[in-house]
Order: C-alpha cells, then sequence, then structure tokens
C-alpha cells in the first residue's frame, strides 16, 4: 500500500510519484525509492503516490495520504503500458490542472513512467526527476519489445530534469549515451537508508548465532545452497539459527522440514517492511545472494546489503552484484564466490570476535557515509529543484 505520507494540515509543495511495485500475498515491497519519499514528505511535500503492479497483473493503486483508490486496467505488457502512461497523465489533470493545485515535482521510477512525467511537463511546466533503479539491454524475449525498452530509456535519461542512478556499472552505461548534458544532472543515488531510522540492537545483545536471508522471493535453488552451506555451519554451533525472510514455495518448505536442519531454520514469510527490519536487527549476520539469472542484477544495487550495514550486521555475498565489491572494499563484508564459500565465511565472523566486531563497526561507517537524508540534501541543493 502507499506511504503515509500526508498529514492533515496541508503542506506547501506536492510530488507527483510514478512507480511499479510487487505485490505478493497482501504484502508490497519496498524500495529504494521509498526512501526518496519519505525525504521528500519530510522536506513539506505532499506525496500523491500512483503504483502500478510489476508484472502487470491486479489494480492500479493511488493514494494519498490516508486515501487509497484501486482502478483496473486491462491486458498486460504494451496493451497494459499504454494504459498506464494515460492513466498518469489524466491523473495529474484531474488531481492537479484542473484543481488548480500546484505540482512542484514529478518522481518518475523506471522509464515507462518518465514518458507521462514528459507528457505532464510538457503542459504543466513541471520538472521531473528519473530515478533510474536498474537497466538491462535484454529485458524481455521479443527484440522489438527490447528496441522500444532502449529508446524510452534513453530518452528518458536525455529529457529528464535530475536522472539518478543506483550502481556504478550504471554510471558507466549512463555515459555511453553521449549526452553532453548528463554531467550536470546525474547522480549516484543508492539503495542506501536513512541511517538514523534504522533500529540498531547492540552486538552484544543480537541473538546469538543467528543469521538471516532476506529477499522477497528465495528460489528452491536458493534454499538448496543456504541448506547445504548451513550444514557445515551447524555441525560446529549446533545452535545456530538460520531465519528466511521471504516467500518459499512449497516444494522448499517441505524440503526444509525433512532437513536434518529443521530446528535451525526459522521461516517467517514474506513480512512488511517494517517487521522484516525488526527482524534483521536482532540477527548477527546477514547474507545476500543473486544468481545473475535476471539481466537487471548486472546493474542493480543490493537494498538489502546497505540495510543490512546500516543496522550494523556484516554482510556474506557472493559476487554477483556491483554492490558487493564496494560491501568488500569497505570492509563491511565478506564476497564469496572465488575459492571461498559461504559457509567459511560465516565461520570465520562466529570464531573471531575481533573480525566480527571490526566488520561490524565498518559496516556501520559505510552505511552512515551512504545516509540518504545527506545524499538527497546534496543532489537537491545541486540540482537546485527545491
Amino acid at each position: 500500500m502507499p506511504t503515509k505520507t500526508r498529514s492533515n494540515k496541508s503542506k506547501e509543495k506536492n510530488v507527483l510519484v510514478f512507480v511499479h511495485r510487487i505485490y505478493k500475498k497482501g504484502v508490497v515491497k519496498k524500495g529504494g525509492a521509498d526512501y526518496i519519499i519519505d525525504y521528500l514528505s519530510k522536506k513539506n511535500f505532499d506525496t500523491y503516490l500512483v503504483e502500478h503492479p510489476l508484472d502487470g497483473v491486479g489494480p492500479t493503486h493511488f493514494g494519498a495520504g490516508k486515501l487509497v483508490k484501486k482502478f483496473l486496467l486491462f491486458g498486460s505488457g504494451p496493451v497494459r503500458w499504454v494504459q498506464e502512461i494515460a492513466f498518469n497523465t489524466f491523473l495529474f489533470l484531474f488531481s492537479f490542472s484542473l484543481k488548480k493545485r500546484k505540482c512542484d515535482l514529478v518522481l518518475a521510477v523506471d522509464p515507462l513512467n518518465f514518458i507521462a512525467g514528459d507528457i505532464i511537463r510538457s503542459f504543466s511546466g513541471v520538472k521531473v526527476h528519473f530515478h533510474s533503479v536498474d537497466y538491462s539491454e535484454h529485458r524481455f524475449e521479443s527484440p522489438l519489445l527490447n528496441k522500444i525498452y532502449n529508446f524510452i530509456y534513453n530518452f528518458a535519461v536525455r529529457n529528464a530534469d535530475i536522472v539518478t542512478y543506483v550502481s556504478k556499472p550504471m554510471k558507466s552505461k549512463l555515459e555511453k549515451l553521449g549526452s553532453e548534458r548528463l554531467g550536470s544532472i546525474l547522480f549516484h543515488l543508492p539503495n542506501s537508508p536513512e541511517f538514523k531510522l534504522m533500529p540498531r540492537v547492540p552486538a552484544g545483545k543480537r541473538e546469538p548465532g543467528s543469521v538471516v536471508y532476506s529477499k522477497a522471493f528465495i528460489s528452491d535453488s536458493e534454499i538448496k545452497m543456504l541448506l547445504e552451506e548451513f550444514s557445515v555451519v551447524a555441525k560446529k554451533y549446533p545452535g545456530a539459527v538460520l531465519h528466511l525472510v521471504g516467500d518459499v514455495s512449497a516444494n522448499s518448505q517441505g524440503l526444509l522440514k525433512e532437513s536434518s536442519l529443521s530446528e535451525n531454520i526459522k521461516l517467517h514469510g514474506l513480512v512488511s517492511y517494517e517487521e522484516n527490519l525488526e527482524i534483521v536487527s536482532k540477527c548477527l549476520v546477514g547474507l545476500g545472494w543473486y544468481e545473475n539469472k535476471l539481466s537487471f542484477e548486472k546493474y542493480a544495487d543490493s537494498l538489502k546489503i546497505r540495510e543490512y550495514a546500516a543496522l550494523g550486521l556484516p554482510s556474506i555475498c557472493n559476487d554477483g552484484i556491483s554492490t558487493a565489491y564496494e560491501m568488500e572494499e569497505e570492509g563491511a563484508g565478506i564476497m564469496v564466490g572465488k575459492g571461498k564459500s559461504l559457509s567459511e565465511a560465516l565461520l570465520l565472523l562466529f570464531s573471531n570476535t575481533k573480525v566480527y566486531k571490526s566488520t561490524s563497526k565498518n559496516a556501520l561507517k559505510w552505511a552512515r557515509s551512504m545516509d540518504k537524508v545527506d545524499l538527497l540534501n546534496d543532489l537537491y541543493s545541486q540540482a537546485k529543484l527545491l
């Protein structure tokens, strides 16, 4: 559901946000863009939030404060995309233009949503912030759809008033587009949280031997890998507990129950964002794993690793995402994959108090330096959008 960002007292400015969401079992998966929304709310913006389902299945949500409305769009793929662009545009007309209410900023999270933002800007003059959460050279199986996607993406980058990207590999891709204006409108904005708001638990009060793997959808192959690796850890530390926070298939749930590690594994399912942070904050180590099955992961940024760090948890992650390299450079975790296993890294952190404390300290330092409020203050100040 949309983030509550509006109070009874009318605020001075208005922002219209277009975003695509993952919905599963009544829970909405929040992402790095939500930190931008929260920031703008604290900067005296009223937020009008449009949420389209990422998979094209289900209603579109429109929220302004506590008021949330659902709208049924039809079809999927290009048929739905055209409707979403039209919906975003007409929503602006009915919520702002016809009511003579001023819109101060449009935040478009992905290139499809930028199209509507650009149309709105053409007749209203409102500035548009394009936030690029990922990119993929081959996002679709259809060559034609890929050409359309790349055209729209390039159009968004070349025409937005400000472009933010989440990872260093994405910066290289954006710079190859060759637009001379990119130097003045392009900003690195990783999926880092607001540091001071994270519910940190002192290391000495965290659950002994606790490890957490948090992901919206945990695949069967990931479950098998985790069972293999954690069995090595459990042999040396029988009381160790692996917390799985996310959606797990019925097949994997059966596998976990039949496993000799059933007493060492706790399934939480897909929970709200706030509950997720509460579970993670009480654990000692956070795990991340990227199978490189999704083409956009090359340019993505791991919100989870950054949240682990902001909570003071050392992370263990493979080399499937660029955030893991940054994590390792900062000494905030251990990157595994080439000659080093996940279980070896876990045993090191469990057995060496000095290494654990140092890694935890580095994680906090790294997260503090990437505080979303500080980054956005600098960004919007330079871009002169506030």
